[in-house]
């Protein structure tokens, strides 16, 4: 039954009996604001007893009043190539609690659009920039995407625009790093190309700056992240996060000027890996780094064999127990210090620790002369792991009294040794140094003619020799001679003799 149908018809029935509706697409166009798309619905069945009213399937009020007013409505607030579900159902305002069925749905697809402006962001390692945007979803792209436009140039250079084209999301360029650059990204699609979306690449000096990294701990798989306001903020912030080892693609949110705290929740995070989440405030020129953290959505229990070339020294009595640096790609959780224990054969335990992270030995004081096994652990919240074992016996204390002994004998007697062959070789030298060579002794000055030498001795005066005696016989001791210098000269040099040397001695009767 049509609406055109006589009012003795429409009196005849009950309000329960309603007719279902169909609905014809119309008429869509797009506002002018460029984000709203409006339909046109017909209704070509209608209810025929007085007043009506009918509702969109969401829950709307699409048409109501007499029914010969009202068989159309308008549906505003759609999206630009977007596909759309349509039902309605009527009822009476005498009965009001009483609906009829669902009509069929409708299926409608709105016209495109050119793609919304990208969300761009940038990542930068080293000399190359990389730029990154987000791939638009079904409600942005407005329609199959072909490619996007990367154009980028340096502000204080005229005339030096480049440009490319990509079909990813992303674009890895070569720039001078000690210069500015502005880089420009737009999508498009049938309909035309996306509003430009800019950021600007600082020169490296702005990025390479240092700056203390805190630690962020997660909680349910999540970063709850807040900072304090920055007055060089104007448009917002920008939180960024990737894995701070190994490769990763890096994920950001942009938040308002007047957000100071976010919830980053991310599927693509993954327990036991650590993050790198940074702040930045968003200016009218390059971003500025504001903070940056380090942390795990969850930490994991490291596991056994953590620690590599494990090593133990014995003092004495103590045992020093060494190891390397944990690297960070072997931590998957904050190593908040280290335990050391030690079992000995009878099952004796002593444990020894420390809350410095950076720690690479510990030491065991005062332990019996036996067998130990040393156990080496990580503390961490999620526990102690990456357990690492080693055996060693202590030597007693006599024994390790013995081998600095040997030692320094040996090197004494090497020592020796060296001194020994270094002598030999140079004798001549050292000779020549410590004893050298006396000279024969020499008789200088001018002396008489007529000299008169028994056994080597010189006398001045020849008519006095102490050795002969009367008759031309020798004395049978040995002489004595007087060595010095005179006591008395004359002026040609004699010296006058004793009587007891020139007079022979008178012998016996």
């Amino acid at each position: 039954m049509t609406l055109g149908e006589s009012p003795e018809a429409t009196e005849a029935l009950d309000a329960a009996n309603l007719v279902i509706l169909a609905l014809d697409l119309l008429e869509q166009r797009r506002h002018r604001s460029g984000d709203l798309v409006q339909a046109t619905l017909s209704a070509q069945k209608a209810v025929l007893c007085g007043e009506f009213r009918c509702w969109l399937h969401s829950g709307q009020i699409l048409l109501s009043g007499p029914r010969q007013e009202r068989r159309q409505a308008v549906v505003d607030s759609l999206v630009p190539h977007q596909s759309y579900n349509v039902t309605l159902r009527c009822g009476t305002l005498e009965h009001f609690w009483k609906w009829g069925d669902w009509s069929t749905i409708v299926k409608f697809l709105t016209k495109g659009d050119i793609p919304d402006a990208l969300d761009v962001w940038m990542q930068v390692k080293a000399n190359q920039s990389f730029i990154i945007w987000k791939t638009p979803l079904a409600n942005q792209s407005h329609g199959h995407i072909i490619d996007y436009e990367v154009t980028w140039s340096n502000p204080t250079e005229t005339g030096t625009d480049s440009r490319t084209k990509v079909d990813k999301n992303r674009i890895c360029l070569s720039l001078d790093v000690t210069k500015e650059h502005i880089v420009t990204v737009t999508a498009r699609n049938i309909n035309g190309s996306s509003p430009p979306s800019t950021i600007i690449i600082p020169a490296s000096a702005k990025i390479s700056e240092r700056m203390n990294t805190s630690w962020i701990v997660g909680q349910n798989g999540t970063f709850h992240l807040s900072w304090s306001a920055s007055a060089s903020a104007t448009c917002g912030y920008t939180v960024d996060w990737c894995c701070t080892l190994g490769q990763c693609e890096v994920d950001w949110v942009k938040v308002p000027l007047n957000v100071t705290n976010i919830r980053i929740i991310s599927k693509k995070l993954k327990a036991g890996v650590r993050y790198t989440v940074s702040v930045y405030a968003c200016t009218p020129g390059a971003p500025t780094l504001l903070e940056r953290r380090e942390g795990y959505v969850t930490e994991k229990k490291i596991e056994d064999d953590l620690f590599k070339s494990l090593k133990w020294k014995q003092r004495d009595s103590d045992v020093e127990v060494s190891w390397d640096r944990v690297h960070l790609r072997e931590q998957p959780a904050f190593i908040q210090g280290y335990v050391l224990h030690c079992v000995s054969i009878n099952n004796n335990t002593v444990s020894v620790s420390t809350d410095e992270p950076e720690a690479t030995s510990l030491t065991a004081r005062n332990l019996n002369i036996t067998s130990y096994t040393f156990i080496v652990k990580a503390r961490t919240s999620a526990g102690e792991g990456g357990a690492t074992i080693i055996t060693a016996t202590l030597n007693s204390l006599t024994d390790n009294l013995l081998k600095p002994v040997l030692i320094s004998l040996t090197a004494a007697f090497g020592l020796l040794c060296l001194v020994t062959i270094l002598c030999t070789r140079h004798w001549l030298c050292i000779k020549h140094k410590v004893y050298p060579s006396i000279p024969k002794p020499e008789l200088m000055g001018k002396w008489p003619t007529f000299l008169s030498c028994t056994r080597g001795i010189v006398f001045p005066n020849p008519s006095y020799n102490p050795f002969a005696q009367a008759g031309g016989q020798a004395f049978s001791s040995g002489p004595e001679a007087q060595v010095g210098p005179p006591s008395e000269s004359g002026a040609d040099g004699y010296q006058p003799q004793s009587d007891t040397l020139s007079q022979p001695s008178k012998q016996p009767m």
